[in-house]
């Protein structure tokens, strides 16, 4: 047992943070919400954990009191949890069908392709995976002892329905589970004084687990949220299906992935291999007969029970998925050790046994060494997944740390702010939807200051924008292992003056804002875009501004302005595309800067809508 448990855990750390490349949005939130754990409590970060795990986050927040909150401490927290599945799932296993079943149902959990890419991905299926785990062993070793003596495995039963019930959206069904089996027990109770005495203690667990649950829930604005089994899982696609056909449509799909592929998925470059390898099939399906066969058996029925409704959230959100499925693989793992032990139990003649057990053998050596290849030097390895998993956007933010200290950095991030957030340094840095503005330091009396601007692959500076850098090349171009480009480095200096629009004279606005220019580019299909550059004074408040080409109809867009520091003023170049509104009639290109309510800021020269005029164009059919 201590050797399984060894060699799962090498297998979920080895070169981790390295292998995938990257750091899932996702798993980056959680690893925010760890941080929050150690700085601010628990009380505080419950009040922040929404939608995340928050066994999750209290197992990373655990790995990085040792080790720092670095890009790989999400993967180690979901790598303990997973180290724990194969374990917890390796003792439930030898109370339901022997020792040897134990070893050989943890054996397959350790090195099964989709639980090992869970167990390095800083997600929260692996920690539903232990939580269910868990739960299966201190159930099963607590119904098999006298009330007396079960008493503490009863409760360390309903603490880990808690955690299930915390740690994944799939795992909301616990209480369902628990319900199944508690009404089990009352039937039987009936009968026979040892399943009155397994209600009552299976009573005591639910207790456990609701009172438990109860700071989860409400530990914040989204208790309703945390409630629903059928909410998306952070970090996979999926929306909720609606009406009863799709429902039973999506659980058959859920059903079929069991066994047999599904859709791919692009977001996270995973492929469409079934959650049981092909060569597990034919156990899985005499396993299936074998559950079915002894349905008559309490625990029999019970665990099928367990099954159809651990399926219910994935045919809800995404029956394609995986990832919905994982944290039921504790229980699946039973069909293919189940169809093993029975079809060498029933080999009749030692040779038949032997052959029996060998091909059992080979099975689970299939799925080890071929899971291991195919995470390693498969999916882990592929240039697809760094891309899908933002690896520029992480070693960008690490190059930040061996910039020299001798200016503001600029970073260029969108749809990326949680892995932003998580692996900041303490250098200075201002952050910029590179689709819409590009800030440099700088103001209008002393020019552009010294700075670095940051852009990586995933998260590009407009090319609009970018124009003021058409005669300065990066200083440092980096690329990935494959030879795509992770990132790129420009130096900020006195150099992209010249190159900023610029307007004579510039126009000063109120609260010590200055308009200095624009440039206008002509598109295909009707549409120009516009470069605004604006000097932003230190300490300055957010503002938006409005341009508008206005003629017999108006064609406008908004230009968000961000606040500033209050020791850094910034020069701001945003970015608007409009609509050329149909008419051979001369056009008006106007500007406002608008204050809180939405109403234009006064400015010498604007009319009476409070816009001031910059141009009059004519544009050609």
């Amino acid at each position: 047992m201590l050797l399984l448990l060894a060699a799962a855990g090498a297998l979920r750390v080895v070169w981790l943070g390295d292998l995938p490349p990257g750091l899932p949005g996702a798993a980056a939130e959680h690893g925010l919400l760890a941080r929050a754990l150690v700085e601010s409590g628990i009380p505080g970060a419950l009040r922040d954990a929404d939608a995340a795990s928050v066994p999750l986050a209290a197992l990373i927040a655990m790995a990085g009191r040792l080790t720092g909150f670095d890009v790989a401490t999400p993967a180690l927290g979901a790598a303990l949890a997973g180290t724990a599945t194969v374990g917890f799932t390796a003792l439930w296993l030898r109370r339901a069908v022997g020792p040897v079943g134990g070893l050989a149902g943890g054996a397959l959990l350790a090195g099964s392709f989709w639980s090992l890419l869970f167990g390095r991905l800083g997600l929260s299926p692996a920690v539903g995976a232990a939580g269910l785990a868990a739960l299966l062993w201190l159930v099963l070793e607590a119904i098999r002892r006298p009330l007396r003596l079960a008493l503490p495995w009863y409760v360390l039963a309903g603490l880990a329905a808690a955690v299930a019930f915390a740690a994944d959206p799939v795992l909301r069904v616990v209480p369902a589970l628990l319900l199944v089996a508690l009404g089990a027990a009352l039937w039987r109770a009936r009968r026979s004084e040892s399943d009155r005495a397994v209600a009552w203690g299976l009573a005591i667990s639910l207790l456990v687990a609701t009172l438990a649950a109860l700071p989860v829930v409400a530990g914040g604005g989204g208790a309703a949220g945390r409630l629903g089994f059928w909410s998306p899982t952070p970090g996979l696609p999926g929306d909720t299906v609606s009406g009863i056909t799709e429902t039973i449509h999506g659980y058959g799909s859920a059903l079929s992935r069991i066994i047999w592929p599904g859709a791919p998925d692009t977001a996270l470059n995973l492929p469409d291999a079934p959650l049981f390898d092909l060569w597990l099939v034919p156990w899985v399906l005499v396993g299936s007969v074998v559950a079915v066969r002894r349905v008559r058996r309490p625990l029999a029925t019970v665990g099928l029970v367990w099954g159809a409704l651990l399926l219910l959230p994935a045919a809800l959100v995404d029956p394609d998925h995986p990832g919905r499925l994982l944290p039921a693989l504790p229980l699946l793992t039973l069909l293919p050790v189940l169809g093993m032990r029975v079809a060498v139990e029933r080999a009749h003649g030692r040779w038949r046994r032997v052959v029996m057990t060998g091909a059992a053998v080979a099975t689970i050596a299939a799925t080890v060494i071929t899971g291991a290849w195919r995470y390693f030097a498969g999916w882990a390895a592929d240039p697809a997944t760094g891309w899908a998993l933002d690896a520029g956007v992480v070693a960008s933010l690490a190059a930040i740390r061996d910039l020299p200290p001798d200016g503001m950095v600029v970073y260029s991030t969108y749809g990326r702010d949680a892995v932003v957030r998580y692996l900041s340094g303490d250098a200075p840095r201002v952050d910029v939807d590179g689709r819409h503005l590009l800030l440099l330091p700088g103001d209008p009396a002393t020019g552009v200051r010294r700075g670095w601007l940051v852009v990586p692959a995933a998260t590009p500076v407009d090319p609009h924008l970018m124009e003021i850098f058409a005669e300065i090349p990066p200083v440092e171009v980096a690329h990935a292992p494959d030879g795509a480009e992770l990132y790129r480095v420009y130096r900020i200096d006195e150099r992209l003056g010249q190159h900023i629009p610029l307007s004579v004279p510039t126009i000063p606005w109120g609260d010590g804002i200055v308009f200095q220019g624009f440039r206008l580019t002509p598109l295909e299909g009707g549409r120009v875009t516009l470069v605004f550059a604006w000097a932003l004074p230190a300490g300055s408040a957010a503002h938006t501004a409005a341009v508008q080409l206005a003629g017999e109809s108006i064609s406008e867009a908004r230009l968000a302005l961000p606040a500033t520091a209050p020791d850094q003023p910034m020069i701001a170049l945003a970015m608007a595309t409009l609509d050329i509104p149909g008419t051979s009639e001369p056009l008006d290109l106007r500007l406002a800067l608008l204050d809180a309510d939405g109403r234009p800021n006064a400015v010498p020269g604007a009319d009476a809508d409070g816009f001031l005029l910059l141009e009059r164009y004519r544009f050609e059919p």
